[in-house]
């Protein structure tokens, strides 16, 4: 192996015939509102302030000159003191704020006397005719900000009545969307903060959310939408009803897999639930069962059985107690009805139910949610959210009175909704941009370091070009070896330069790309893993034999270059988000994982593959009984980085390149806490690879008037001083970094919006110690699409790319 220290030898070339971008599979997240139904920015108001602010220099300038030719005069005064009083108050009038033209007999007194003494009189002139336009120019002000927040207020309240959009709001947060209030939607009241916070998520964020923005497939024009009850949900009762001395009845069960390890005498993995406010996952721990070993082997000798035959095999005074506490020391598992890739799993849970028990109390209940799903699915506006509201409460007690956990018991129902029309891609010069950047990102395409240390950790355990008979005990091994994995935790770009193994994917990555006014600029949000879970979320959107899961499939098969391509999404068996983006490839089944109905002859264990090294790639390779090589790809939502043990390990083989990061950090950082740092836009060509962008400090923030026209000037007099242009999206700056949607996520302001600018001031509570502003690249005059109506709509291209290796 090269050392790291020497230069990067260059990457295969990519052949001309063989573009990086895969074509056949493009999204395009549309936004679901048209920039024309925002509230309007202040325009005409925002000029005046300028104007104004350039009145107030002029003004300052003029009462320098004139408090000079006063402060001269007033000596001259000492036999005329009321005429040296007026004198002395005009002179502190051309240094106060908010001065006013003072009473014309005064002026036309100091006049005379400034011309009597030879004095500059024409300041007294230049002054008054500069403080009389600011007084008319703030007239103005005041009148344009009132009608262009009358007029912003309308637009809010229109939604606010708009059905289709309070719908999609429904969808997002069903308890603002029931009760939006019936007061004015001026700026800074609770609920035009809310709504306009959902307005311009839809028409100007480009991540999808049901009817917020739309997800469309390249080649595919379906305008539908899907709804699924949440699978973790559809678990939770799995569990519950498992538990259930009857309901169980319906259920077979299995002992737990230990992928070929002796329970008895060999440490195996348990799968334990990890819970948090509003996120469930399973991981594994490594533990002997020391008596209950015994326990456990007998069980998988048992087999696959139905809960009633485990009873009469278990006998004894209370069979259905031993079977308990079995289930609950995870011994035994309940084996789920639905088949692997289910997107409806509490359907499928209540028919089962009502099939094997029917009349059964727990059937009823499930089959009520299931119809009341499809019920929310027909309402409209404020009944849609009214339907979701009672709907979750219902489904949540439902849950908690059976002892299930709050975590256990959220309730949600995803839906998901393709354009009404499509998105064209990106014309043709945008394209060949797109590409040639696509191929020089992959020039820069090496191993990352994460897998060198995963390769290195097996040869220093079993010697270079050594076979472990089964993958599994190595990779609980190496997934609870602490040195490794922090190696794993952060990989850099290797300097290596071998060729890849056979059981090494091609590289791979997604970029989301904007495209920007007439220039056709090609703007880069993100570059992200490319194996395709970013697409599998929405494959039941796009289904059928042209759909986003063959696509998926196809592509996964060309980048195994002959392997066999395998998916693993853990805890897809408990956790919603991984759940949806599986069963789109053979699954590579982990012990661990939650047993379902019989995947086929296509599922393969883990446990039965061989893992050798191969000195030559310096590389490790899978192979089935058959010899052949097997590829692994992680196709969940989770980011693989978050994943841990044996799992973060074989998300490591499954993805063993690093990419060049392109976009914005995951978190915002404060560059220096004592002045604004302005980063200008990176561009490669046409292609857009950082946005200008601004890091403040809470402290050199604007201030936030409480008059309107006040706050308009205040804030646009800060962004002209610093070039921070009026469409901006802002993250806010903490000094813990949580992973909180609020922290992460940027929030579309437009400054010239009193509107927006109280929605920001809003969110920048005691814990925020700056913004990182990030110019709005396209901005609304450069969206490129335009709907049937007119409306011009954000759209975001999500690309897949893949690179050709040797």
């Amino acid at each position: 192996m090269m050392s790291s220290t020497s230069a990067p030898a260059a990457a295969a070339p990519v052949a001309a015939s063989d573009p990086a971008s895969d074509a056949g599979l493009r999204l395009d997240r549309v936004a679901g509102l048209a920039v024309e139904r925002l509230p309007p920015a202040l325009v005409e108001a925002d000029d005046l302030a300028a104007l104004l602010d350039a009145q107030a220099a002029e003004l300052a300038a003029t009462g320098e000159r004139l408090s000079e030719a006063l402060y001269a005069l007033v000596p001259l005064l000492d036999d005329d003191r009321a005429l040296r009083r007026g004198v002395l108050a005009l002179r502190r009038a051309t240094r106060a704020e908010g001065a006013r033209i003072p009473a014309p007999p005064l002026l036309d007194r100091v006049h005379g006397a400034l011309e009597r003494h030879r004095l500059d009189a024409a300041a007294l002139e230049a002054w008054v005719g500069a403080l009389r336009r600011c007084e008319e120019l703030d007239e103005a002000l005041v009148a344009a900000t009132a009608s262009g927040v009358r007029r912003a207020t309308r637009a809010l309240e229109a939604l606010r009545d708009d059905d289709d959009f309070m719908s999609a709001v429904a969808d997002a947060s069903c308890d603002f969307a029931a009760a939006p209030g019936r007061q004015p939607l001026l700026p800074g009241r609770h609920a035009a903060r809310s709504l306009l916070a959902y307005a311009t998520r839809a028409a100007l964020k480009t991540s999808p959310f049901a009817g917020l923005t739309t997800v469309g497939l390249a080649g595919s024009r379906p305008a539908r939408s899907t709804a699924a009850v949440t699978h973790a949900y559809a678990a939770a009762w799995l569990d519950v009803l498992a538990h259930d001395e009857t309901a169980m009845l319906a259920f077979d069960v299995e002992a737990l897999d230990t992928g070929g390890l002796d329970p008895a005498s060999d440490a195996v993995a348990v799968p334990v639930l990890v819970e948090s406010d509003e996120f469930i996952w399973r991981r594994s721990a490594v533990v002997h069962l020391r008596q209950a070993g015994p326990v456990l082997a007998r069980l998988q000798r048992v087999g696959r059985v139905s809960a009633s035959a485990l009873l009469e095999i278990i006998g004894g005074e209370d069979p259905f107690a031993v079977y308990v506490r079995l289930l609950d020391s995870g011994l035994l598992r309940v084996v789920a009805p639905w088949k692997l890739g289910e997107h409806d799993a509490l359907a499928v849970l209540s028919e089962h139910l009502r099939t094997r028990l029917p009349g059964h109390p727990l059937s009823v209940t499930l089959s009520d949610l299931v119809q009341g799903a499809q019920g929310v699915l027909d309402g409209r506006g404020r009944d849609r959210a009214t339907r979701r509201v009672s709907l979750r409460d219902r489904a949540q007690r439902a849950l908690r009175e059976r002892g299930a956990s709050a975590a256990r018991s959220r309730f949600e129902l995803y839906v998901d909704t393709a354009p009404g029309e499509a998105a064209s891609g990106p014309e043709e010069r945008a394209s060949a941009e797109i590409e040639r950047f696509a191929d020089a990102l992959g020039a820069r395409v090496r191993r990352s370091t994460a897998y060198e240390a995963v390769v290195a950790h097996f040869v220093a355990r079993h010697g270079a070009g050594a076979t472990v008979p089964s993958a599994w005990p190595w990779l609980l091994e190496a997934g609870s070896d602490e040195a490794l994995l922090s190696k794993v935790h952060a990989p850099r770009a290797s300097a290596s330069d071998r060729p890849r193994g056979t059981s090494m994917p091609m590289p791979s990555a997604a970029m989301t790309v904007q495209i920007a006014g007439p220039e056709s600029l090609v703007v880069v949000n993100q570059v992200l893993d490319g194996q395709g879970g970013i697409a599998t979320r929405f494959a039941r959107l796009h289904d059928g034999p042209d759909g986003i899961a063959a696509r998926v499939a196809a592509r996964a098969r060309r980048l195994a270059a002959g392997a066999r391509a395998v998916e693993f999404v853990p805890s897809a068996d408990v956790n919603g988000m991984q759940a949806a983006a599986s069963g789109v490839l053979p699954r590579l089944r982990l012990p661990v994982d939650g047993p379902c109905r019989r995947a086929g002859d296509e599922e393969t264990a883990v446990a039965a593959l061989a893992i050798r090294h191969d000195p030559v790639a310096d590389a490790l390779e899978l192979v089935d009984l058959a010899g052949r090589p097997v590829a692994p790809f992680y196709l969940g939502l989770v980011p693989s980085h978050l994943l841990s043990g044996p799992d973060r390990i074989l998300a490591v083989l499954a993805n063993p390149w690093r990419v060049p990061r392109v976009g914005a950090s995951v978190f915002p950082t404060l560059s220096d806490p004592q002045r604004i740092v302005d980063e200008p836009r990176r561009t490669d060509g046409s292609v857009v690879v950082q946005r200008a962008r601004w890091s403040v400090p809470r402290e050199l923030l604007p201030s936030f008037p409480d008059a309107d026209a006040a706050l308009l000037r205040a804030a646009g007099r800060w962004r002209r001083e610093h070039g921070i242009p009026p469409e901006v999206f802002v993250r806010l700056i903490r000094e813990r970094p949580g992973f909180d949607p609020v922290t992460r996520k940027p929030i579309p302001v437009e400054l010239r919006s009193p509107h927006a600018l109280r929605h920001l001031a809003a969110e920048i509570d005691d814990t925020v110690i700056g913004l990182e502003i990030t110019e709005a690249l396209p901005s609304r005059a450069q969206f490129p699409h335009v709907d049937r109506e007119g409306g011009h709509r954000a759209v975001e291209h999500l690309v897949f790319l893949s690179w050709t290796r040797p």
